[in-house]
Formats: structure tokens, sequence, C-alpha cells
């Protein structure tokens, strides 16, 4: 799913975007179809149906599938209390974090900070992670990490005669983003650097409408969320 999905059937701000938070949540819920059971303004959501939709233009492929999709983000969007502006939306991941407690999502916990170790504890476990940063003042944004790469390399030190005097070994950890663009600047980053500008260190295959890069630059003011699932 994309940010840029509407949710024009719900609400009456014809340029809203459905907002990031919501739709992090909403990957995070579709990706373990859970709960169970989610219904929205009498319409019920078919995770397996909702999930085919991987970009912004595969929503007017198929008229339910649509409606789901915004039914479900605009339920997570009222539950999340989503401020909605013409041209943006403001949530903040604290109440996606009580909205997964209240969805039924188990010990769901947020932490201060990149978190590296809690996000790979997740991932281990197969749980996408719910992460949030700041660009500059007033750019936050959310998103999932969904994946990691552990890179591993031996460094060796050698004198003027080409004697070994030092070996060390450098570890790099990569984490794989879902930035809720269709796609846009989704791949692998190094950790704690999510840096959209610049770009990915490896991007996702080009199979989906968007790719590239974007405009943020996310330093500072992390959250990570993190849950149980009892199916």
């Amino acid at each position: 799913m994309s940010q840029k999905k509407k949710i024009y059937i719900f609400w009456t701000k014809p340029y809203s975007p459905a907002g990031c938070v919501p739709i992090a949540v909403a990957q995070i819920m579709s990706y373990h179809e859970y709960p169970h059971s989610y219904t929205y303004n009498g319409i019920y959501v078919d995770w397996k149906e909702v999930k085919k939709i991987r970009a912004y233009n595969m929503h007017y492929q198929n008229e339910s599938n649509s409606q789901m999709a915004a039914a479900l983000l605009r339920g997570i969007g009222n539950g999340v209390n989503i401020y909605y502006g013409y041209r943006g939306s403001m949530g903040l991941p604290s109440k996606a974090k009580r909205y997964l407690s209240m969805c039924g999502y188990d010990n769901v916990k947020m932490y201060w900070g990149k978190n590296e170790s809690k996000a790979l504890e997740m991932l281990r476990n197969n749980k996408p992670v719910f992460m949030s940063g700041v660009s500059g003042l007033l750019g936050g944004h959310a998103w999932v990490i969904d994946g990691f790469r552990i890179s591993e390399r031996f460094v060796e030190t050698k004198d003027s005669n080409g004697i070994v005097f030092s070996s060390n070994k450098e570890t790099k950890t990569f984490l794989h983003c879902n930035f809720g663009w269709g796609g846009k600047a989704d791949g692998y980053y190094t950790s704690g650097i999510f840096d959209t500008k610049k770009g990915a260190v490896e991007y996702d295959e080009k199979d989906i409408p968007e790719f590239g890069k974007s405009d943020s630059k996310y330093t500072w003011l992390f959250n990570v969320i993190t849950y149980n699932v009892n199916k």
C-alpha cells in the first residue's frame, strides 16, 4: 500500500493522502492478517485481497479491493487520531502503539532511538517493525522495516615491508525499509542512516511503477515499536 492511497469515499478533503502512520500500521496488520476480523463503516477487510495492492495506481484496478483498503486506512486513521490536512497529515507513533494494543497485539512497546537490537530481534522472529524519524524541524515520517542484512569484512593493516601488524573485523547492518510511497526509495539502508535523498545502498527490483530517491533524510527523534502476535 502507498501513502498516496486516497480515502475519498470516507473523507471530504479531496487531496488528503492516507498518512504515513496509518500506512505503516496497515502494512504490519496486513502482514500478520491480524486482527482476524476487521470492519469499518460496514466494509469487511479481506487481508489477502488488500495485500494485492502494492502501488498507488493498482487501487484503480479493483473497486472492491480499493474500498477495503480505504476502509482499513480510514479506520486506522481514526484509531490513531490522525489530523488530515488538504496536502498532508500528522500522526504520533505513541498513538500507533496504543492502536496496535487495542487491536489485540500483545506486549506493544515503544522505544526512543534507533534501537537496532530491538529491530533485529523482531525481524529474526518474522515481525516487521514500525519505525519513525524526523527530517529537519517538522518533516516527520513513519515507515516499516521488514528485513535486514549483516555484512562482515576483515581489514588488515600492513607496514612498509608488507607485514601485517593489525587486523580487525568490521560489521555493518543494513535494514530494509518500506517507506509507504508505492515502492519509491524502498531498499536497504545503513542502520541509522535513512537518507532517501542520497538513496538506498541497494534498491528493490524495479518491478513496480514508482521507484527511486526521495527528498528526505531522517536523522533524529527515532521511535521503534515492537509487539507480539497471538494468533
